[in-house]
């Protein structure tokens, strides 16, 4: 069926993740001096240590979800429902999406 995904794409799906995780983490610190973690299909990716005092967060959802959303192909709502250790409205707000706003 044309509507299943196929074994190489769920391959991909963990490793293009991956990717977008330290262009996420770094944007974060520089827009809200936050240190974010981002845990993925129960695998935790840190952040590089920082010689400022940050403060921190953590974000856990899938892979796919993840890269969805930080590709702009979620609504801000959708990735305001993954599982956030605090308030993620000034990440979402200044520093989420790779392509620009989200989209309404």
């Amino acid at each position: 069926m044309l509507d299943q995904p196929t074994a190489a794409a769920d391959a991909a799906t963990p490793a293009s993740a991956k990717r977008y995780i330290p262009l996420l983490q770094e944007r974060v610190l520089g827009e809200t001096q936050t240190a974010l973690t981002v845990e993925l299909d129960g695998t935790s990716h840190r952040p590089e240590p920082t010689s400022s005092s940050t403060a921190s967060m953590t974000v856990r959802t899938s892979s796919h979800l993840f890269l969805r959303g930080v590709t702009g192909r979620l609504h801000k709502a959708d990735v305001e429902a993954f599982e956030w250790s605090d308030d993620p409205t000034d990440i979402l707000d200044r520093a989420w999406t790779q392509y620009g706003p989200f989209r309404d």
